[in-house]
């Protein structure tokens, strides 16, 4: 998966300053900072969870357990857990097959009300 022009990336939670990755599932570190990529629709954003780039959904399951997470605190009144619209040097593939990216600029924040990924219910 090399980044198309028009891709759009979303970084869940702040990253490391040395912009690497912690892969809690095999507990290993990987190359670069993990992202979702992602398609505006209209003022949203929807993370692509299709067959082409989540053909085994570990990368559904990894957001099915951020919106959890993200929910939570929004239900009680502390969203914590910043979210990123962000753009860098793509790298490479990590373990759960999401973009690595290096060199990571802020695009804007948004909220967790600004994404959709309806395989998990992001409405």
């Amino acid at each position: 998966m090399r980044k198309k022009r028009d891709t759009i990336y979303v970084r869940i939670g702040h990253w490391r300053p040395e912009e690497i990755s912690f892969n809690y599932a095999t507990g290993s570190v990987e190359i670069g900072v993990s992202v979702f990529e992602a398609v505006q629709q209209g003022d949203r954003f929807r993370i692509l969870l299709d067959e082409e780039h989540d053909p085994d959904n570990r990368q559904a399951d990894t957001l099915s357990g951020w919106a959890e997470r993200l929910y939570g605190e929004v239900r009680r009144g502390k969203p914590q857990t910043p979210i990123f619209i962000v753009d860098g040097d793509y790298i490479g593939v990590g373990y759960d097959g999401e973009p690595l990216l290096k060199r990571l600029e802020v695009v804007r924040e948004i909220s967790v009300a600004d994404l959709l990924a309806p395989e998990i219910g992001l409405r």
